[in-house]
């Protein structure tokens, strides 16, 4: 298991979001797991330069590194902004597994295959694409409000909400401790349609039944207009 962060930032900006408090983050669940039982599964902890750059720390690693080799599962930690929930925004194809794994892993869930699917549309790319591009199955969280901090002078600590902080964390932590305790990693075939009904409670289901529900919903609007 690789659980991953950038500690760059833009040239002139303090990079308190993006991405000291993944690194921060990263780095306190190393502490902790560290200081516990050891996993069924060896950790490591990447804290990546260059990302800035062009995910240049992330290209050394998985297509450089002898232990890339081994890597089953990658959690990839980000900012965009200083404030907000702090979300699970991608993950890899054939994602049921993981997304079921990961409702039961952690408290607070924030997550949308909504997003995703924008994300996918989108030029942005983070550490997790290289790993992504060498069939490595993974999930990547960040914190999307006050963009207006994203990649500017005003990225501060102070800026940077505490509570956010604390989320973001707290997703480290709980997925890092639960996939690494995970006897057998799956690799099982489908993606999910999954979203907040409310706060910390996720829907998920396979995208045959979102199929079945969207013509359900189809008809009924028909029906009623």
């Amino acid at each position: 298991l690789v659980v991953m962060a950038h500690y760059d930032s833009r040239p002139l900006t303090p990079g308190a979001g993006d991405a000291a408090s993944a690194t921060a983050s990263v780095l306190e669940t190393a502490r902790i797991m560290a200081a516990g039982p050891a996993p069924v599964h060896d950790v490591i902890f990447l804290i990546t330069d260059g990302e800035e750059m062009g995910l240049l720390g992330a290209q050394a690693y998985f297509r450089q590194h002898r232990s890339a080799e081994d890597v089953g599962l990658v959690l990839n930690f980000e900012a965009r902004g200083s404030y907000g929930a702090a979300s699970m925004f991608e993950t890899s194809s054939n994602n049921a597994w993981l997304v079921d794994e990961l409702i039961s892993s952690t408290p607070d869930l924030v997550a949308s295959s909504l997003s995703y699917e924008i994300y996918r549309k989108m030029p942005n790319d983070t550490d997790m694409s290289i790993s992504k591009g060498e069939g490595i199955p993974g999930l990547n969280f960040a914190f999307l409000s006050g963009l207006f901090d994203y990649h500017a002078m005003t990225d501060t600590p102070e800026n940077l909400d505490k509570n956010t902080l604390s989320h973001q964390a707290n997703n480290v932590l709980a997925t890092a401790q639960h996939f690494a305790g995970l006897e057998k990693w799956q690799s099982g075939k489908g993606d999910q349609t999954y979203f907040n009904l409310w706060h910390g409670t996720l829907v998920s289901y396979s995208q045959g039944v979102a199929v079945v529900l969207g013509l359900a919903i189809l008809l009924l609007g028909v029906w009623l207009f």
